[in-house]
């Protein structure tokens, strides 16, 4: 019988660590470069992907992530823990990096365009240069946590069949479990916590995964909004803009992301039509949104919110008429 589960201290297991550690380790130090070099604005100005539709990207690097890192390392906890782990654990962990490793490339891969397109040329100095030179070894550090994933995985794959269970949401209350534990003179009160949230909010996720999405995107851009309500004093008309792009491209990344890695574990399975439509319209909206300069014969904050609204609207009604198209064909 295929084993279904891999030892802590062979071969494969170390595979798997490396390769955890090395996509975490990355996804940090890339995120601080991109911060790091948006919130500078001397440093911006000299950047060839200081505009859109590189800058959008930018912005989603701010909790993208983070946001996979945070999952990444609550699994781990379980994973670290005495005894075998079972190949399903080791297995989504490394579909996990694979989808932080994407989004580091991807953008990495956007800046790399405006480099060799020569953006902003007249404006390149020795912060160019040094910018330039972090994306490069950036770049191949990529490269070489991606070939990590890639053994890693294929290691896994050959050493036995996936069995059904733990999936993310078991281990995230196992996580939750084992830091209860240790709580000291809390230990009592948090274990009866940890499991209320199993009973009421776990389960709730496994019943609505895409309103636990919404609900999280919502979560992620509030603190963006506040900051632009609190401390730059935006108009009424770009907060709503300045809230409904970040929850659009954060609830479109958590559902594509959600399908890779099986949060929840049935998210492969289910292609409901409500989540597809929308997550449709999200993903044409910003994508769209992403080019509004280059749309906007004269760009306004009235103009780009109706942008933003009437391609998401349009995209969701493409996807619509697409999945009922493809439902009909295959009956």
């Amino acid at each position: 019988m295929p084993a279904k589960e891999i030892q802590g201290g062979d071969v494969i297991g170390a595979q798997v660590r490396r390769a955890v550690v090395g996509s975490i380790s990355l996804a940090v130090v890339f995120t601080l470069w991109v911060v790091l070099s948006k919130e500078s604005r001397t440093v911006e100005a000299q950047l060839p992907w200081q505009d859109d539709p590189f800058d959008i990207l930018t912005s989603f690097d701010f909790v993208l992530p983070p946001v996979v890192v945070a999952v990444i390392v609550t699994r781990s906890v379980v994973l670290s823990s005495p005894g075998p782990t079972p190949i399903r654990r080791a297995l989504e962990l490394l579909r996990a990096c694979a989808v932080l490793m994407a989004l580091c490339g991807v953008t990495e891969l956007s800046y790399w365009v405006a480099v060799l397109l020569g953006l902003h040329r007249s404006e390149w100095d020795t912060s160019t240069g040094w910018a330039i030179g972090g994306l490069s070894v950036l770049s191949v550090a990529t490269v070489g946590a991606g070939m990590w994933l890639a053994r890693a995985t294929g290691a896994i794959r050959k050493s036995g069949q996936p069995s059904p269970h733990p999936d993310w949401l078991d281990d995230a209350v196992a996580a939750a479990v084992i830091v209860a534990g240790v709580s000291g003179p809390l230990r009592n009160p948090a274990q009866h916590f940890v499991v209320w949230v199993d009973q009421h909010v776990v389960a709730l996720i496994r019943r609505r995964p895409a309103l636990a999405g919404l609900a999280l995107a919502t979560v992620l851009s509030l603190p963006f909004v506040i900051v632009k309500w609190r401390v730059e004093h935006y108009p009424a008309v770009l907060l709503v803009l300045s809230f409904l792009l970040p929850v659009e491209a954060i609830c479109a990344a958590l559902w594509v992301a959600g399908r890779i890695i099986s949060i929840p574990a049935s998210a492969r399975r289910q292609h409901p039509l409500g989540s597809t439509v929308a997550v449709g319209g999200c993903l044409g909206g910003v994508a769209v949104f992403a080019f509004h300069d280059a749309l906007l014969t004269h760009p306004n904050p009235s103009g780009a919110l109706l942008l933003l609204l009437g391609a998401s609207l349009a995209a969701a009604v493409l996807t619509l008429f697409t999945y009922l198209a493809l439902k009909r064909a295959r009956h």
